[in-house]
């Protein structure tokens, strides 16, 4: 402003009218108590926008992140049904490390529910539930949980739906075999669908059944101290591949209906009965595709009974007491390699 003073105009500048310019020169410099005001009304808008921003933030990390599950208190719930009850078609539920004993029912809708942590310190407790695990028409994926119950309780209860179960341990769930209450108190029992089982350690306890046509893919499986496969009534295209069985009660794998599924590339080590059972009193249609397949320790590599006619290629049969026994008519035996038993 002096120096406007002492300086004369250019003759096109005199021309030029700036009431505003020099009325906002006059409020920023010339007036403190102004000066202060405007600042304070711009730090007051700008926290406001900070905050706003914050709180939209946040609102929309809830709504898009996972549900999360705590038993001692720390996440969004304290139990894993309570979550699913809250959860939408398509989220995902993590479960931190804690004992769950409670029932879980997910039915028409599919959620994620993944075990954060080593999967033996996320633990659903079975004893005492009476359906411990049930998925309805589903295509939920549930991975890394243990599942523990006493020998009477079912594990898991899958009907219909295409569901994938991936890194789970089944431990001690589900009665023990007996040939009088064969399908009671399974570690895990699939009715109809498509389900995927993969990568899976069922320990002690009952038998995994696949039952209703379920055209299930069982697929790299531990099956330790006890549980077998129990194909009650599998569809055709059904998969049983790359599974490992030892300690047995009984057969390792046994197909009792109709179906020409496959049953691949699993490994045998030690059964209290057959390896593979195939057929059931003289009924037709068991016609699976048994192929490369190791089995040894037990009483019958394969067992196929009448009206059975298995495709039977490249296994590996060895150190059991029959290596097979065949009652069919037609089997097609093909490049299998039988040694070290008692009965080839």
């Amino acid at each position: 402003a002096q120096t406007g003073e002492q300086r004369p105009r250019a003759r096109w500048l005199a021309l030029i009218k700036e009431p505003a310019m020099r009325s906002n020169n006059r409020i920023a410099v010339g007036s403190p108590t102004a000066r202060v005001a405007a600042i304070m009304a711009a730090t007051l808008l700008a926290a406001m926008m900070v905050i706003g921003a914050g709180i939209a933030g946040s609102q929309l990390m809830a709504a898009g992140g996972p549900h999360v599950v705590d038993a001692s208190g720390d996440g969004q719930y304290t139990s894993i049904q309570a979550a699913v009850d809250a959860a939408a078609d398509g989220d995902e539920i993590v479960v931190k490390p804690g004992t769950y004993a409670e029932e879980v029912t997910i039915a028409d809708k599919s959620v994620s529910i993944r075990g954060d942590g080593p999967v033996e310190d996320v633990v659903v407790e079975l004893e005492g539930q009476t359906t411990p695990f049930t998925l309805n028409s589903t295509d939920s994926e549930i991975s890394n949980l243990t599942l523990r119950g006493d020998t009477d309780t079912t594990g898991m209860r899958v009907y219909q739906g295409a569901p994938v179960l991936s890194g789970l341990v089944f431990d001690d769930t589900g009665k023990p075999y007996s040939s009088t209450e064969i399908g009671i108190g399974s570690s895990l029992i699939i009715m109809g669908g498509t389900a995927q089982v993969l990568d899976n350690r069922f320990i002690s306890g009952g038998e995994v059944m696949i039952g209703l046509g379920a055209d299930a893919v069982i697929e790299g499986n531990e099956f330790t101290d006890g549980p077998h496969l129990y194909l009650q009534s599998p569809g055709n295209e059904a998969v049983v591949r790359g599974n490992a069985f030892s300690g047995t009660y009984d057969r390792a794998m046994g197909l009792f209906d109709e179906s020409t599924m496959l049953i691949e590339g699993n490994v045998v080590d030690g059964a209290g009965g057959d390896g593979i059972t195939v057929g059931w009193q003289a009924s037709e249609g068991h016609d699976p595709v048994i192929r490369d397949n190791d089995i040894s320790g037990a009483g019958n590599g394969i067992m196929i009974f009448v009206g059975a006619n298995p495709v039977v290629e490249g296994n590996r049969l060895h150190d059991n007491d029959t290596g097979v026994v065949s009652h069919g008519e037609s089997v097609d035996f093909t490049g299998n390699e039988v040694s070290g038993s008692r009965v080839g």
